[in-house]
């Protein structure tokens, strides 16, 4: 499911490969080779980039904005545009723990894991780097952890008692026709049974998401899938686990579906025997840093040579003006909000709170959750998690890759499509009105404030959206060609069953959007076509 349509990534058979897992290396290398195959105008891609630029400030003006920039060697340069993508994302700006802002003794590297690929092949590979203490609780911990391991070195994993706890691993083994659990949870059917503003309004969603019968699978399914991931772990009874292996077990409210701690997939057949027979798990929080030890709140002290820090990501876009970035629907401090903006969305998300519980009952109850920490935060106002509100009859700014996602290609090459045709106007005529915008925006909102109690306070998280959010963005646009089955008559073309049972069954691929340029141009009149790949994806 990894890479885009257009080439599909092409794993070497000879390649160590666990449920369609493969090592990071051949994702980077797809990247870099996909930026130079591409070419438009007679220019790559890789000639359109403008590295080692920081953005400092951004502007809105008269034409369009300004670009503030500096160079690495400190030349300033603006950049004039009458048409701006923000693609910044969410993983831009690590967070770094407050106690590490200040003066410490400690003399070994720390460094988030932003930086943790080129140190593990330096500075890891030392002799003086033998004990290494990683903070945060976390899939990237994780990432981290395990490579250590692989390297020999001795690890101490300290995640705080007050924080989300440890991550819930999913086993990446699924079963049936889909080759990992990633591949399970993203086929049509499947994504019926997560609760969603993006679920299609059709009977057999209302069938699972407001009958009785259809609530009550729904929760089994939700029990049984963390139930199953506790299992495969076997926290408790393990064997050969060193002592407190147990204390990685997430609390029993922690669950995917609700996704109130954090979250990632266990992608190596031995990665729950060498966690619990090689990491010493510390539940506690640093008190204190010494030259080459840390001190915990449990009283004990852990050698480390490096501190490494899973301390996940600040969301913001600091080149916007704190008011700019209030005006675009960015989240900021909800006590900034104008009086007439307050009002407005508390109104909004109150309206829409009611009309996610009547379509989505099941969402009323949460388990228990950790509740937000420090100040209230507005949600994100963008329509569809991309376009301002503010903006959205002058159709110049779009932002990509701010929404949370499981399927970063897909939503990112969905979120492309879309915006191309936002921006080159061929939505007008299409999109709603002002008002109708802001209701739906805050339907978005409140359908993931209620589903994600914890991750998705500012109403951008759809995790395990992916299938229902895409397919709302390209059909928005009027797209088809992804879906296996071009409405009833396609299915009945197609061996009379096979077109529905692979529309609904079979994961949603990447490759689903190879034909979609030559759609697109085609539908709005853009010359002649684009060469391209035919039909659907296929699984390698």
């Amino acid at each position: 499911m990894a890479g885009f349509s257009d080439p599909p990534i092409a794993i070497p058979p000879e390649a160590p490969n666990y449920h369609g897992c493969a090592e990071a290396k051949y994702y980077t290398q797809y990247l870099e080779d996909y930026i130079d195959r591409h070419v438009y105008a007679d220019k790559p891609l890789r000639s359109r980039f403008r590295f080692q630029y920081r953005v400092d400030n951004v502007e809105k003006t008269d034409d369009g904005w300004s670009v503030h920039a500096t160079y690495a060697h400190n030349e300033q340069r603006v950049f004039q545009t009458s048409r701006l993508a923000v693609a910044s994302g969410l993983t831009s700006i690590p967070n770094i723990p407050s106690f590490l802002s200040g003066k410490h003794d400690f003399q070994g590297p720390v460094l988030h894991h932003k930086g943790f690929a080129t140190f593990s092949k330096s500075s890891l590979k030392s002799s003086e780097c033998e004990n290494v203490a990683v903070i945060g609780g976390g899939k990237s911990s994780a990432d981290m952890i395990w490579e250590c391991l692989k390297k020999g070195k001795h690890v101490s994993w300290i995640i705080r008692e007050d924080g989300d706890g440890p991550a819930l691993f999913i086993p990446a083994a699924a079963g049936g026709r889909y080759i990992n659990s990633m591949e399970k949870g993203a086929c049509r059917l499947g994504a019926l049974f997560s609760s969603s503003a993006f679920m299609p309004n059709i009977w057999l969603a209302k069938f699972v998401q407001k009958t009785q019968f259809g609530m009550t699978q729904l929760r089994k399914k939700i029990q049984a899938i963390d139930q199953h991931c506790r299992n495969v772990a076997g926290y408790q009874d393990r064997e050969g686990a060193l002592p407190h292996f147990k204390d990685l077990e997430p609390a029993p409210s922690h669950s995917t579906f609700w996704h109130t701690g954090p979250l990632g997939m266990a992608q190596h057949h031995d990665f729950w025997p060498t966690i619990a027979q090689n990491v010493d798990v510390h539940r506690a929080s640093i008190t204190s840093l010494q030259s080459h030890s840390l001190t915990l709140s449990n009283g004990a002290t852990v050698d480390a040579g490096a501190l490494l820090l899973g301390t996940g990501w600040k969301s913001h876009q600091p080149f916007f003006s704190p008011s700019l970035a209030a005006s675009l629907g960015l989240p900021h401090f909800a006590r900034t909000d104008t009086p007439e903006d307050a009002k407005l969305w508390t109104s909004l998300l109150a309206a829409a709170d009611k009309r996610v519980l009547s379509n989505m009952p099941v969402l009323a109850h949460p388990p228990p959750h950790k509740k937000a920490d420090g100040e209230e935060m507005t949600t994100l106002r963008l329509y569809n998690a991309i376009a301002p509100l503010s903006t959205i009859s002058d159709r110049s700014i779009v932002f990509l890759g701010r929404a949370h996602t499981s399927n970063s290609f897909r939503a990112a090459e969905a979120q492309a499509i879309w915006s191309t045709a936002y921006l080159s106007g061929h939505l007008d005529g299409k999109l709603p009105a002002l008002e109708e915008a802001r209701r739906r925006t805050a339907y978005m909102n409140q359908a993931s404030r209620r589903r994600y109690p914890t991750r998705g306070r500012e109403g951008d998280c759809f995790v395990f959206e992916i299938v229902s959010y895409t397919d709302r963005l390209v059909e928005e646009v009027g797209l088809r060609s992804h879906r296996r089955c071009q409405g009833w008559w396609g299915c009945w073309t197609r061996a009379w069953w096979r077109g529905w049972v692979d529309d609904w069954l079979e994961p949603t691929m990447n490759g689903d959007f190879r034909g979609m340029v030559e759609e697109y141009r085609r539908l709005y009149g853009i010359g002649d076509g684009v060469e391209g790949g035919e039909g659907k994806a296929k699984r390698e």
